[in-house]
């Protein structure tokens, strides 16, 4: 799936990203992730499921500040907390937009917003374990 407005690149870091995905990333000025929620990404009543909201979360926030601090730099999650805002429907387009809050040696702070065709319905808190 091509998006009109810039240039996607089709995420490719893991098998269980490819599970969830597509996923694309526009790399710039800041990363910004792209997917669509499908059916197998749904609970039982059409919406993104919780669990998917939350990997999707992990794996763009952590790729996020790979391409924003440098692909040197390894991440581990440590802590991530989510705030459900709203709800996704199957086929509605997600935006994930992924923050360096505070970056230090062994640390890094990090904020998501997810937003569903321009409404917020995911934000998240996430802690990294970090060595360059």
């Amino acid at each position: 799936m091509d998006y009109p407005d810039g240039h996607w690149e089709l995420l490719t870091t893991s098998a269980f990203a490819a599970i969830l995905g597509p996923i694309r990333v526009r790399p710039a000025p800041e990363p910004v992730f792209r997917t669509t929620v499908g059916p197998d990404c749904a609970n039982t009543m059409g919406r993104m499921h919780g669990g998917y909201a939350s990997a999707l979360v992990d794996i763009c926030t952590g790729q996020g500040l790979k391409r924003l601090l440098g692909e040197g730099r390894s991440l581990v999650t440590v802590s991530t907390h989510i705030d459900f805002l709203g709800s996704a429907a199957i086929g509605d387009v997600l935006d994930i937009v992924v923050a360096a809050e505070k970056v230090t040696r062994s640390v890094v702070f990090a904020s998501c917003r997810v937003t569903a065709n321009g409404s917020n319905v995911v934000r998240a808190s996430v802690v990294f374990s970090s060595r360059a």
